[in-house]
């Protein structure tokens, strides 16, 4: 069973978007804790997901939260 999961998610403000999911029990990756830089892959942002994936991609869409671009096999 895996840990976590990270899912892509194309979204206009990451910094709003990891404050929403980490009430779901996950994270927008940060690439520098001194400003809020986040780490992007294929056309978005990578979340991390600690919880359920399933639940985590329905809020994020059926709420307007972002787009669901993909969800990846391994960890970045």
């Amino acid at each position: 069973m895996k840990e976590a999961t990270d899912i892509i998610v194309e979204t206009g403000n990451p910094a709003m978007l990891d404050q929403t999911v980490q009430q779901f029990g996950a994270v927008v990756i940060q690439t520098d804790f001194n400003k809020p830089t986040y780490m992007q892959r294929d056309g978005g942002y990578v979340v991390r997901c600690f919880g359920d994936p399933g639940f985590l991609k329905f809020a994020i869409e059926k709420q307007g939260y972002g787009k669901i671009i993909k969800t990846l096999d391994e960890l970045v």
